[in-house]
C-alpha cells in the first residue's frame, strides 16, 4: 500500500517529546528505509511552511521542510486538476476544511486511498482511509 503523508508527521516527528513524536520518527525512518511506500504533496510542504511562520520559526520551517522533502521519494506537485476536484469534494463537503479537499483531491487524482495523518476530517472523505500516527503500524 501507498501512503500519502501528512504535515502532522513531519510535524510531530520534530515537536519536543510526547505523545505522536516517538510514532511519528518511526513512520520517517520506515519511509526512508523503504520498508514503507509513501507520498506527499507540495501543499503538505505548505502546511509545514505555514504553521512555523504562524510560530514565527520560519527557519526551523525551512530546515524540517528540507528534511521531509528528503525522506519522502514522491512529492506530487498541485495542478489545476487538483483544485478542480478540491472545488468539487467541497461542494459535496461544504464543511470540509479546504486544506483537507486538496490534500483528498490529490490523493484521488493518483490513486492514493490511505493518509497518515492526525487529522480526523480526513474521515469525511469516504474512499479515504485515515491512519492515526498514534495506531503506527496499521494493524500492529
Amino acid at each position: 500500500m501507498i501512503y500519502y503523508v501528512d504535515a502532522t508527521v513531519a510535524l510531530y516527528a520534530a515537536s519536543r517529546a510526547q505523545r505522536y513524536k516517538t510514532p511519528a520518527v518511526e513512520i520517517l525512518r520506515a519511509v526512508a528505509s523503504g520498508t514503507v511506500d509513501a507520498v506527499t504533496s507540495t501543499a503538505v510542504i505548505e502546511d509545514i511552511m505555514y504553521r512555523f511562520a504562524s510560530l514565527n520559526r520560519p527557519d526551523e520551517g525551512l530546515d524540517i521542510a528540507d528534511q521531509f522533502l528528503r525522506v519522502i521519494p514522491t512529492i506530487f506537485e498541485l495542478t489545476a486538476s487538483d483544485l478542480a476536484r478540491a472545488f468539487t469534494l467541497l461542494r459535496a463537503e461544504p464543511r470540509l476544511p479546504f486544506r483537507i479537499a486538496l490534500h483528498g483531491a490529490v490523493m484521488r487524482n493518483h490513486g492514493i486511498t490511505a493518509v497518515i495523518t492526525t487529522e480526523t476530517a480526513f474521515e469525511s472523505l469516504s474512499d479515504c482511509t485515515r491512519i492515526d500516527i498514534s495506531s503506527w503500524p496499521p494493524g500492529g
